[in-house]
């Protein structure tokens, strides 16, 4: 014989379940639900962001010259004024024993490549932190360094 209280027990179940009456079991189950679809839309986001970044990667070293096309060129001149000199000029690249952090941004804005010239008889690992501090591209050692000065 079938009881009459099940069919009665199922009905106020899924009447429950749809008005929202179950609380933490009903919850719970969305919230898992809502948290695997945000979690896989998080990922595709992700996924195609680093698609694009990396679509994009080879755009953005194209724009920097590379070390065998560069044009150096030794440049006494520490104000940014001076920069208007190259203009028209193929030099890309300049050999700076002065320089200053605004000097070296202003030749970073103009796309011109910054390496930092350092001497014998200067404290060679200082040098290279105030060029370093500057921001400029890269550290030239000029001449004949003793293993003091540079270790």
């Amino acid at each position: 014989m079938k009881s009459t209280r099940q069919p009665q027990l199922a009905a106020d179940f899924q009447r429950r379940m749809r008005s929202g009456g179950y609380g933490a079991v009903e919850r719970t189950s969305t919230c898992v639900a809502l948290g695997y679809r945000y979690y896989r839309y998080y990922m595709w986001t992700r996924a195609a962001r680093w698609t694009a970044i990396l679509g994009l990667l080879p755009l953005l070293c194209a724009s920097v010259p590379q070390p065998s096309d560069w044009v150096p060129a030794r440049w006494p001149w520490s104000e940014a004024k001076s920069l208007e000199l190259l203009a028209d000029s193929p030099v890309n690249c300049l050999l700076l024993k002065t320089y200053s952090a605004d000097f070296v941004a202003a030749a970073a804005k103009r796309g011109l490549v910054t390496l930092a010239v350092v001497s014998p008889g200067v404290d060679a690992v200082a040098a290279a932190r105030n060029a370093l501090g500057a921001k400029v591209n890269g550290i030239v050692m000029e001449g004949d360094l003793d293993r003091k000065s540079v270790v």
